[in-house]
Order: structure tokens, then sequence, then C-alpha cells
């Protein structure tokens, strides 16, 4: 019979188990969504965030299900392929940060504007191992009040114009930053009448 003293294995193991919750309370806490994808895009390790965006655990261009929840547009306006979603570049090799707006409708029809990073995952050596790191950021609020400030703009832009009176705003130095069609008007016929 013999006997061995495990009491610095049990110990590193109890460190090791103390670690790993302190990592997936941090990880919950975040104000994100993020996860570790497999190559075959499904989520390894997420926090909660991320169910909001992917409850089944699987990326959302490998998902025939609610792939087609997500949305986005390259610069000339064209809809995003699947193949181009921020987790299948990264799964590729390819950083997406940081990132893609990207539209979600959510299992109540409400669709909410997001920001999508992702960036593959290196092992030591610095090869990819074939997973990735995804990050999705709820930037709905942000977005809906830069809409609102640009319609605000041009309601303002509109009534400035349609006023029969000459306005102007100009800066400290006396140059004109903006004016109305009707100060145009008055100052090419001033310039008319002197010439």
């Amino acid at each position: 019979m013999s006997f061995f003293d495990i009491t610095s294995r049990r110990a590193a193991e109890e460190a090791l188990r103390a670690s790993e919750a302190r990592l997936s309370s941090v990880f919950d806490s975040l104000p994100l969504g993020f996860c570790v994808m497999e190559a075959d895009g499904v989520m390894r390790m997420s926090n909660r965030a991320m169910h909001r965006y992917l409850p089944t655990g699987t990326m959302p261009s490998r998902d025939s299900e609610r792939g087609g929840r997500w949305r986005a547009w390259h610069a000339d306006g064209q809809p995003l392929a699947f193949a181009d979603f921020p987790g299948a570049r990264a799964l590729r090799g390819e950083r997406v940060v940081p990132g893609i707006e990207m539209l979600y409708r959510q299992d109540d029809g409400r669709e909410i504007w997001t920001q999508v990073a992702s960036a593959p995952v290196s092992d030591d050596t610095g090869r990819c191992t074939g997973e990735a790191t995804v990050v999705i950021t709820d930037i709905d609020l942000l977005k809906r009040t830069e809409a609102t400030l640009r319609e605000n703009e041009e309601r303002l832009r509109s009534l400035i114009g349609s006023l029969a009176l000459a306005l102007w705003e100009a800066d400290a130095d006396g140059m004109i930053v903006e004016d109305s069609p009707s100060w145009r008007l008055y100052r090419a016929n001033a310039r008319g009448l002197a010439g």
C-alpha cells in the first residue's frame, strides 16, 4: 500500500477552478456580447450578453434559422454577404477591428444597431488556431441619436432656406460660415449694383 501527498495538486486544482470562476464572472459583467467561436461557427465560450444576439450558439453566417436577422451593407450600399460577416472573416484569419455596423432583428421584431468586431485566435507562436473571438456592442442609441441630429439639421436648413429674410452666421473673424438663399441673392444683387 502506498500513500501520496496530493495536497499541492488539490490546491493547484482549487486555484484553477477559482481562476476560471473569476474569469467567467468578468466575462458575464462585460456590457457587450463576447464569445470564442470554433472553426465550425459554434460558440465554445461566451458571456450572457452574447446569448441576446446568438441564442442558438451559432454564428449568423452558419445559422440558417436565424442568420437572416443580421444585415449589413458595403460602403456602396450593397448588402454584405454572409461570407463577409465579421465572424466568418475572422475564421479565415482576418481581423475586423473596430468592426462593422450591423442591424439585428430581435425576437420581438424590433431592430437594433450593433457594432460587430472579430479577430482570429492565435497560439503562442502566432499561428491561427482556427478559432475566432467575436465582440458585439449595442450602438442603437448612438445610431438613432445621430439620425435624429441629421434630421433636425436638415429641418433647420430647410427652415432657414425658406425664410424671406436675409440670414447669415459669421465666425469671430466676420467670415460667413452659414447663410440662407435669400442672403446669397441679396449679396449677388448688391455686387451687381456696385459693379
